[in-house]
């Protein structure tokens, strides 16, 4: 059976509820479709009206000199209800005003008497800034001072300014040391969101939860005739509600050329952004309490195919608890407040009900707008999932994260492959410690081949291109292409029985192009039949002074002719040590590595080690994506 779904906007009362009694069958499966050649936009907001033009007079923050007090154009609604922190005029994603406008701050120490408590103890809730930032706020108490440390954002509300001594105080802590480390005093970055006396610039609104006032400065072709403006409302759009532990699944229920937009999660009142479930992250990392937009538990053998999934305050699409055999293709997410899609769990107790999933042929782009530690793909507790020919990119932190385990126990994550995507720019210079993919935890049958990742940029440290972190164990890397990141086109921490072979690893950033940090006597990898290009940087940086490796057979190059250096050392003492066998250094021949073309020429030494060629001209989506594409 099929039930089509005629264009424009269905702004929802509620969620779109399935359950078990809305399954089909293998032979007849239930499918909600767009009606062949229209776009139906399932929405969880609600349409703003009752404007009025106004002039607005904001008085600048005190630093901003330049800006006279002079009226702005704007429009006035009263706006009852829960407070939203996203909106969208005209389709476009408007922002809450901050400052600075652009860029972010430092913060410039702690108030006397702080004393470090170790680097995941802090618990913070005192900063100092420069005084100059802090102005005479309209409502203080409605300011967030998002600080964003190491891998996460830490939104934190004020409770009161000191504009003497640029002494911030907030509701919420955050679990770091405001400094990257303790000693040096390099202190964290951060910015201001939500501060009336910002909101200076066409685009930009603020919601008065005082008055109950919504402030909007339009822009001059936006007219009060033309211009739709809509608030989020709830969180879920679509919500497919199986019920697994009692063994009461939805199943073959299909969804094909739909459009899901408009919602926002809220956490639960007094908590902060961040914590800890038992020993699992819930919010240390990756987002990942914040569910998505196509929120599912117990759906198995089901489709979400050519969807869109844009405008939303959350992740698009949540796989969680009990989801099985489902599959999402050709779809589209964008403009995105967390990541693209969630796979599994955090805990172990579901992993035997959740997996055999497949993301192919979508485009996860422009994520992490307002959580930013949010990832495009993101898999838990879940395994023998099939991640291919996916295209991730514009992301504040991880292109994609493999496990939710930080030590060798047993996870459910493991055999899952990914193949023939193209992540790139990643991390954008925000947030630290970060992949184009990124994994953690034991995950034997794990393979990551056929990739293209480039241009992964952390905010202070940590930009790799692949990142096997925490005792990530059991994984294969090959015939992948990985050029242009900050820090190291691969890295391993602790882990063992890691295989990197005939991968292509190019310009790495200042650790080199293969780092190895955290060595422990367990450790081991295996580097073999790869081509290692840099220039000016080492080609293998970090520590191996304990633990077990097998580097073989690969190609190094230096562009800028300069010695390459290895873990240290000069090639000659690096090979003494038993720590390499039958490499060479020699110019592999590249047609354009400055322009990421890396093909080899028939002759490349390369070739004569071992190295076998692979096309990577059908990475990313085969086909047209979201709503209308298919």
């Amino acid at each position: 059976m099929t039930v089509l779904l005629r264009g424009g906007t269905y702004f929802l009362e509620e969620p779109l509820r399935f359950e078990p009694a809305d399954s089909g069958t293998a032979d007849a499966p239930i499918t909600w479709a767009a009606y062949p050649g229209e776009l139906p936009v399932l929405s969880a907001g609600q349409r703003v009206g009752g404007w009025e033009e106004t002039e607005l007079i904001c008085k600048p923050p005190d630093n901003w000199e330049d800006e006279p007090e002079i009226p702005r154009r704007a429009w006035v609604t009263q706006m009852e209800g829960p407070a939203f922190r996203q909106l969208w005029v005209n389709g476009g994603r408007r922002y809450r005003p901050r400052l600075p406008h652009r860029g972010l701050y430092k913060t410039t120490g702690l108030p006397p008497g702080a004393k470090p408590r170790g680097e995941f103890s802090g618990c913070f809730t005192q900063y100092r800034v420069d005084p100059e930032i802090l102005g005479e706020w309209r409502h203080p108490g409605q300011v967030e001072f998002v600080m964003v440390m190491r891998w996460l954002e830490c939104r934190m509300p004020i409770q009161a300014v000191d504009r003497e001594t640029g002494l911030v105080d907030t509701v919420t802590g955050a679990p770091f040391l405001p400094a990257k480390h303790w000693e040096s005093r390099e202190w964290e970055r951060f910015y201001l969101d939500n501060v009336f006396e910002a909101l200076l610039e066409p685009g930009g609104w603020y919601l008065d939860q005082q008055e109950s006032k919504l402030y909007y400065l339009p822009y001059p072709e936006e007219t009060l005739e033309t211009t739709e403006v809509v608030a989020p409302r709830f969180p879920y759009v679509i919500l497919v509600a199986g019920d697994p532990d009692a063994d009461n699944y939805l199943e073959y229920l299909h969804f094909q050329g739909l459009t899901l937009a408009h919602n926002e999660w809220h956490k639960p009142e007094g908590q902060p952004w961040w914590g800890f479930k038992g020993n699992q992250s819930v919010d240390g990392q990756a987002a990942v309490s914040v569910p998505g937009a196509f929120e599912a538990v117990g759906m198995r053998h089901s489709r979400l195919s050519h969807c869109t999934m844009a405008h939303v305050g959350t992740y698009g699409i949540q796989l969680g608890r009990g989801c099985k055999e489902n599959e999402v293709s050709h779809c589209d997410l964008f403009d995105l407040g967390a990541g693209g899609v969630k796979l599994g769990t955090v805990s172990m107790e579901d992993t035997e009900i959740s997996g055999h999933n497949t993301i192919a042929d979508c485009h996860i782009h422009d994520g992490g707008l307002f959580h930013h530690s949010a990832v495009g793909l993101w898999i838990g507790q879940s395994g023998h999932n099939l991640i291919a020919h996916n295209e991730i990119n514009h992301l504040h932190y991880s292109g994609v994260s493999v496990g939710w385990c930080w030590n060798l126990d047993p996870t459910g994550s493991h055999d899952n492959v990914l193949e023939y995507n193209h992540i790139h720019d990643i991390g954008q210079g925000w947030l630290s410690d970060m992949g184009g993919v990124y994994t953690l935890g034991d995950s034997p049958g794990t393979v990551l081949r056929y990739n293209l990742i480039h241009h992964v940029r952390h905010g202070e440290f940590g930009g790799r291109g692949i990142y096997h972190d925490a005792w990530c164990s059991n994984v294969l890397d090959e015939y992948n292409v990985v050029y242009r990141c900050d820090s190291e086109c691969i890295n391993f921490q602790h882990g063992h029985g890691n295989v990197a072979r005939n991968n292509l690893l190019a310009l790495g950033g200042e650790l080199g192009v293969i780092g190895h940090a955290c060595p422990d006597e367990d450790a081991s990898v295996t580097l073999e039949g790869n081509i290692l290009y840099t220039q000016g940087c080492p080609a293998v940086g970090g520590n191996y002074e304990h633990g077990e490796y097998h580097f073989r057979r690969n190609l190094y190059w230096d562009a800028d002719g300069r010695p390459l250096r290895f873990g240290g050392l000069s090639f000659e003492e690096w090979q003494k040590q038993g720590l390499d066998q039958d490499s060479v250094i020699a110019d592999p021949g590249s047609a354009h590595p400055g322009a990421g073309d890396f093909t080899l020429p028939d002759d490349s030494p390369a070739l004569a080690l071992g190295f076998k060629p692979f096309d990577l001209s059908t990475v990313g989506p085969r086909g047209k994506v979201g709503a209308g594409s298919g």
